[in-house]
């Protein structure tokens, strides 16, 4: 009983740091998602491509962070393969992407309609 209590001591004290790295860099890529944005909205680029860049740059280090620190394994471990990991992020990154994009497009819909309820819900979007 007390080999299987520290071996599953052992094995999740390890995932205790991925998770906290993993936390780590998805805070670093939100970051610079959402800070990108406003910057980048504030010299005068449109609200949408200001968004599109800024995610972009934010997959990219997200990506980077996760694949050479938060989940660094030797490889003879899990993932057994590179391209099976880059498939996977892009599958995921892909969803987030929408996910993203279409929250934000219903908060600046959401924000414009309160600040201007005369105009139409086409009117909001330019």
């Amino acid at each position: 009983m007390a080999s299987l209590i520290s071996g599953t001591y052992r094995r999740f004290a390890g995932l205790v740091g991925e998770f906290a790295r993993f936390g780590v860099v998805g805070g670093i890529g939100t970051v610079v998602d959402l800070g990108g944005a406003g910057y980048l909205h504030g010299t005068g680029i449109g609200p949408l491509s200001a968004k599109a860049i800024s995610l972009s740059a934010a997959t990219v280090i997200t990506y980077v962070g996760n694949r050479f620190w938060a989940f660094r394994h030797p490889r003879t471990l899990w993932p057994p393969s590179r391209a099976n990991q880059d498939c996977d992020f892009s599958v995921y990154g892909e969803r987030a992407v929408v996910y993203d994009a279409a929250v934000f497009d219903n908060l600046a819909t959401a924000i414009c309609a309160a600040q201007h309820p005369t105009l139409t819900s086409d009117e909001h979007r330019r």
